[in-house]
């Protein structure tokens, strides 16, 4: 009975342990970032965010990222503050053949999101908001104009 209980389990518990590895970011900020945080890689996920800490004046974030990455060397790596929505921290691979280890510790860009970035991701609506803009100032000016020649034929009479 113990070894069919062994046999049963083993295969469970290997592969049930996911086999992850920290990588450390040191940035200038870290706003919006959490415990569990999501990390991507080139828009997929890969990883999330253990804790931060500061250290010096600079902050540092341990992540923890899925064994099957690699991260070349020399890849951009940012931490993306969204005021309306979650904050993530995004990796943009480089074209290196060596890849980070296991504890290493790179540097981070900061970088905030305008409010309305994630309303308009493409040239194509950024065309129609802006026609749409140019629509309503339009509007206002002749409303505004149409409320001056009122105020005038009022004044006259």
């Amino acid at each position: 009975m113990k070894y069919i209980l062994i046999i049963f389990l083993f295969p469970f518990l290997l592969f049930s342990c996911k086999k992850n590895y920290p990588l450390y970011i040191i940035s200038d900020r870290v706003d919006g970032v959490t415990e569990d945080t999501k990390v991507f890689m080139n828009g997929i996920a890969v990883g999330h965010v253990d804790n931060t800490e500061l250290y010096k004046t600079k902050v540092l974030t341990k992540l923890i990222l899925n064994e099957k990455v690699n991260i070349p060397m020399g890849s951009l790596i940012t931490i993306e503050f969204d005021p309306l929505f979650n904050s993530t921290i995004n990796i943009q691979s480089s074209l290196s053949n060596t890849f980070l280890k296991a504890n290493d510790t790179v540097y981070a860009a900061f970088k905030q999101k305008g409010i309305l970035d994630n309303f308009i991701t493409d040239s194509v609506n950024r065309e129609k908001v802006k026609q749409t803009l140019e629509t309503i100032n339009d509007s206002l000016k002749a409303l505004l104009k149409t409320s001056q020649c009122k105020d005038s034929a009022a004044k006259r009479n």
